[in-house]
């Protein structure tokens, strides 16, 4: 493994600033749509208006994620994995620009552009780890797979406190929104200069993929015709809506009955971004020597849904912090466990289409709860949460029938 670490160590940095400048937004938004001090919406705009808004900013992004990742999946075959993260790292700036200058001069149809364009651009994660695909087999790359995982956690770690804190700023208030879109925008030019210096490329072009702009739903539809991914995707899907459910409703649930911040909001997904780190920088490395993959996601899935089903329970602002525990830890342990399944499906040419799957059912589920979660709260802010616990122990279920049947998947 020392040998591949001037790959790996660069796609690891490269993700914790771009995992960064996306996650540092989160706090904001929130405060955006439901403050009714907020520059961005009318005074007078209703509760149900607002958490449209609020569905709506969560939804464009992986949307654009789930037409645009495929795409530059494809490109990064045909071009190299370096030349096109750079060019997602760049198009991220522009995104970020965007939605700033939408919040300065007030324009929420600009914002939501700036949002969709970011997803658009969201290929650095898929193509580093097919990057990390490219040069790691078996056990290995369960691990160095965690440390991609990791590394969008570490983001998650920093990148709410850094927009909680910029929101909270001695500065009008326009500004104080706009100051976290301009952070982001920093921080992926200073990761796209970081990139072009240190990252050599992993992956050969061997012949030239035709690019089709329908490829996501052509992916998402292969996952579950396919009978050899079919019941992993099946899985991976109800983890995915379930675990979107639940975080998407947290900002939510944590303004509306607590009074949160926008910078209590960001420590508490910070928090959440430390126990993610735990799980795949500590955990994975045990659970991988004792147990399958399989039985890391069963075991991640029944954990995390129990610390859901538990924070229904227990309804106090303390009680939120020690459930998320046990859910952020177990179900970064499953993630891992079943993106690494999904490369075990495919042989080395076909690692890039196995990512391509994975990413689709990903964006598909977290664009079909963003707006669900904000019309769900709306009329009962538990009804997500519960919803989401199903969900996930749904998958649980699911896993019972998978069974790895190596490149008889492709």
């Amino acid at each position: 493994m020392s040998k591949n670490l001037s790959i790996i160590i660069p796609l690891f940095l490269v993700i914790i600033i771009d995992a960064m400048g996306m996650a540092l937004v989160l706090p904001v938004v929130t405060s955006l749509m439901l403050n009714t001090h907020s520059p961005m919406l009318p005074a007078d705009t209703s509760l149900f208006a607002r958490n449209i808004f609020y569905g709506l900013t969560l939804l464009l992004y992986p949307l654009g994620m789930f037409f645009g990742a495929p795409i530059l999946g494809d490109l990064s075959d045909r071009f190299g994995r370096k030349r096109i993260i750079l060019t997602c790292l760049l198009g991220a700036a522009v995104g970020y620009v965007l939605s700033g200058l939408g919040v300065a001069i007030t324009s929420i149809s600009l914002l939501l552009f700036g949002r969709f364009f970011c997803g658009l651009m969201a290929g650095s994660q898929p193509i580093a780890q097919a990057a990390i695909a490219d040069i790691t087999t078996g056990k290995q790359r369960t691990i160095t797979m965690s440390f991609i995982i990791l590394a969008i956690a570490l983001g998650v770690v920093f990148g709410p406190i850094i927009g909680g804190s910029l929101s909270n700023l001695p500065l009008a208030h326009d500004e104080n929104y706009v100051a976290p879109f301009l952070v982001a925008t920093l921080l992926a030019l200073i990761n796209s200069a970081w990139l072009r210096r240190s990252f050599n490329e992993t992956f050969k072009p061997q012949h030239q993929n035709k690019i089709q702009l329908t490829k996501g739903f052509n992916l998402f539809l292969y996952a579950f015709k396919n009978p050899g991914i079919r019941t992993l995707a099946l899985v991976f899907l109800c983890f995915m809506l379930g675990w979107s459910l639940y975080f998407q409703n947290l900002p939510l649930y944590l303004t509306k009955h607590f009074g949160y911040t926008s910078l209590q909001v960001g420590l508490f997904i910070s928090f959440m971004g430390v126990c993610f780190s735990i799980a795949l920088g500590l955990l994975t490395r045990v659970t991988v020597k004792f147990m399958s993959n399989k039985g890391i996601a069963m075991l991640g899935l029944g954990i995390a849904s129990l610390g859901i089903i538990a924070s229904l329970v227990f309804r106090q602002a303390v009680d939120q912090w020690i459930c998320v525990i046990p859910s952020a830890i177990f179900a970064a342990l499953a993630y891992n466990a079943i993106i690494t399944s999904f490369t075990e499906l495919a042989d080395e040419k076909h690692q890039g289409l196995m990512m391509g799957v994975s990413g689709a059912v990903f964006a598909a589920s977290w664009s079909l709860t963003g707006l669900m979660t904000a019309l769900m709260n709306y009329l009962n802010p538990e009804i997500p949460t519960f919803l989401s616990a199903i969900l996930m122990l749904s998958g649980l279920l699911g896993l019972l029938k998978f069974r790895v049947r190596a490149i008889q998947a492709i």
